[in-house]
C-alpha cells in the first residue's frame, strides 16, 4: 500500500499542470497550504477501502510482522520470552516493539505519499514526476535498509554478541519507533517543501 499512493500523490500537481488547470486552480480562493493539503489528502482518499482493510489488519502486524531477532517476529518470541523468569521489564521493549508494528505502516504510507507530492511540485509533467518519485522511494528505503544493518553491525562488533541481543529485544523497539518519528517529520518536512515550492 505504500508503494501505491505515491503513483496518485505523483502526477496530484504535475497533471494539474499538464491539463492547464493549476492556473485556475490558483485563482481560487484557496491558499498554497490548502492545495497541498488538500491534494495530500486526496490521494490517500482515494485508496480509502484500502486504508480501511489496513487499518483491520494493523493489530495483526503488530503481533508477527516486525523481526526481533534473527528473523523471528514478536507472536514467535513469546515463548522464548515466557520461559525466561518474568522480569517486568519485558513490557517496555514489548510495548515499543507492538507500537512501531502499528505505526510503521502508516508512517511509511505518509512519507511515501509526501515524496510523491514534493517531486509533483518540480515537475511539469506527471510521468516524469512518478518516475522520479519510484527513483527516490528506493533510494530512500535503501538508505534506511543500509543504515539499520550497519547498527545492527556496528552494535555487534563493539558491544559483543551477547550485548547485542539485549540490544535486539530491548532496544529494537526503540529504534523502530525512531525510524517512524524520522518518517513522520520527513513528512511534515517535505508538506512544508510543497508548499514553499508552490509560492515560488
Amino acid at each position: 500500500m505504500p508503494w501505491i499512493t505515491p503513483a496518485i500523490s505523483a502526477g496530484a500537481i504535475a497533471r494539474e499542470r499538464e491539463m492547464k488547470t493549476w492556473d485556475l486552480l490558483q485563482s481560487t480562493t484557496l491558499g498554497e497550504p490548502a492545495i497541498v493539503l488538500g491534494k495530500f489528502f486526496g490521494s490517500l482518499a482515494l485508496l480509502w477501502p484500502a486504508l480501511l482493510l489496513l487499518l483491520l489488519l494493523s493489530p495483526f502486524q503488530a503481533i508477527g510482522g516486525i523481526n526481533v531477532t534473527a528473523g523471528q517476529s514478536v507472536l514467535f518470541s513469546l515463548p522464548y520470552m515466557a520461559e525466561e523468569t518474568f522480569d517486568p521489564l519485558w513490557l517496555l521493549p514489548l510495548t515499543l516493539i507492538l507500537a512501531a508494528g502499528v505505526l510503521k505502516t502508516w508512517s511509511r504510507l505518509l512519507f511515501h505519499t509526501s515524496i510523491g507530492l514534493f517531486l509533483s511540485t518540480l515537475c511539469q509533467s506527471a510521468g516524469t514526476a512518478i518516475a522520479l518519485t519510484y527513483g527516490a522511494l528506493l533510494t530512500v528505503r535503501a538508505a534506511f535498509w543500509l543504515l539499520d544493518n550497519l547498527a545492527y553491525a556496528l552494535f555487534f562488533v563493539f558491544a559483543g554478541v551477547m550485548e547485542a541481543i539485549n540490544w535486539f529485544l530491548f532496544g529494537s523497539g526503540t529504534y523502530m519507533l525512531l525510524t517512524v518519528a524520522a518518517e513522520v517529520v520527513g513528512t511534515v518536512a517535505l508538506l512544508g517543501a510543497s508548499v514553499w515550492r508552490l509560492q515560488q
